[in-house]
């Protein structure tokens, strides 16, 4: 029969530290876009109209961004897994499985 042994301190930090690239990472996103959100409004690309460059951008990027944010949630969803998968393992095997 085959030896398992798993460091479930290991995981679970790792599973943090997904769930802080999340978190970085959709602030990240967050800024960009803001930032994209407001060049008509800041002066930096303007369009007189809804249908000029700059309108068409910014319409544009908010569906980049739902799809960039869905990214971000979702590795903060997969962090929070491996953090709980840690503890369940942890709880079950008393910190390791196998010796």
């Amino acid at each position: 029969m085959a030896k398992l042994i798993m460091n479930t301190e290991k995981i679970n930090t790792q599973g943090e530290e997904l769930k802080k690239i999340a978190k970085d990472y959709n602030k990240i996103i967050d800024d960009t876009y803001k930032k994209l959100a407001d060049i008509n409004n800041d002066g930096v690309f303007l369009s007189d109209s809804s249908t000029g460059a700059a309108s068409k951008l910014i319409k544009s990027s908010e569906i980049d961004k739902k799809n960039l944010e869905t990214i971000g949630n979702n590795m903060y969803v997969l962090g929070d897994k491996i953090v709980n998968y840690s503890k369940s393992i942890k709880k079950t095997s008393d910190d390791s499985i196998g010796g």
